[in-house]
């Protein structure tokens, strides 16, 4: 069986953003995919830079290529979204919804009446 590029999107639809908890292939996080007769390359973009759930991506994302590869060399580059690629994302995973700020918290401060001297 040849190796397309359905066969490695299926196998990557199972790694999931352990953050956002959805697959990577949801996300957008999936950039160009090449394949040849000695290779498989996949390139996956990170919602930041410093992502601390980079490592758990590149080994589950590296686990699921090699799963599908067969006797390809899997080469995985790991890069970061574009600003527009992360806020079409943001958008998209606020369904329109106004951002909230859940430590948002509102002080009132009021100065001493006269009356109370």
């Amino acid at each position: 069986m040849a190796l397309t590029i359905e066969n490695v999107t299926s196998a990557l639809s199972g790694v999931l953003d352990p953050e956002l908890r959805a697959p990577i292939t949801q996300l957008d996080m999936v950039g160009d995919i090449s394949i040849s007769d000695s290779a498989l390359a996949v390139e996956i973009r990170l919602t930041i830079v410093g992502c601390p759930a980079a490592d758990t991506i590149e080994a589950d994302t590296r686990n699921a290529l090699e799963s599908v590869a067969g006797n390809r060399i899997v080469e995985l580059s790991l890069g970061v979204m574009t600003p527009e690629q992360r806020k079409n994302l943001i958008e998209r995973l606020r369904k329109g919804k106004a951002p909230t700020n859940p430590f948002t918290r509102c002080l009132l401060y009021t100065s001493p009446s006269p009356r109370d001297s």
